[in-house]
C-alpha cells in the first residue's frame, strides 16, 4: 500500500550532471547596497554611473517571488567615483556603521571595506 507521506532519504552524490550549489556572495551589509527599482531610481545616478556601480541582485527572494532587486558593487577601481556620488556614499557609510555594531569579528573587520560586500565569489569578468 503507498505510503502517505514519501521517505526521502539524503545522498552524497549527484546522480546527474547538474552543476553544484554553493553559497553565493554574502553582503551583510544591513541593506544599504542592496536596493529595489524605486531605490536605485532615487539614487539619480548617471548612466554610466550606474553602469559602472550596479548590478542586478539575484537572490532566492527575487527566483520564488519574481522581484527584481539591485546591488551597489563597488570595486575598488571605482570607489573614487562611489566616493564622489554622495547618494552612494551615504549608503556606504551606513554599511560602515552597521557592520561596527554587529557582534561578529568578520563583519566588524569589514567595516573597513564597507563598498563591499563581505564575501563576493562572483567572478571579476562577467560583465555588469
Amino acid at each position: 500500500m503507498p505510503s502517505a507521506s514519501p521517505i526521502l532519504s539524503s545522498f552524497v552524490s549527484r546522480s546527474c550532471s547538474a552543476n553544484r550549489l554553493v553559497l553565493g556572495n554574502q553582503p551583510y551589509e544591513g541593506g544599504h547596497l542592496i536596493v529595489d527599482k524605486a531605490e536605485l531610481e532615487a539614487l539619480s545616478l548617471e548612466p554610466r554611473a550606474k553602469d559602472l556601480l550596479v548590478r542586478k541582485f539575484l537572490g532566492s527572494s527575487e527566483v520564488i517571488n519574481g522581484t527584481e532587486r539591485y546591488c551597489l558593487w563597488i570595486t575598488d577601481d571605482v570607489l573614487p567615483l562611489a566616493r564622489s556620488i554622495p547618494s552612494v556614499w551615504s549608503r556606504v557609510e551606513q554599511v560602515r556603521s552597521w557592520r561596527l555594531e554587529s557582534t561578529r569579528p568578520g563583519t566588524r573587520a569589514m567595516a573597513d571595506r564597507p563598498h563591499q560586500f563581505c564575501e563576493m565569489k562572483h567572478p571579476r569578468n562577467v560583465s555588469r
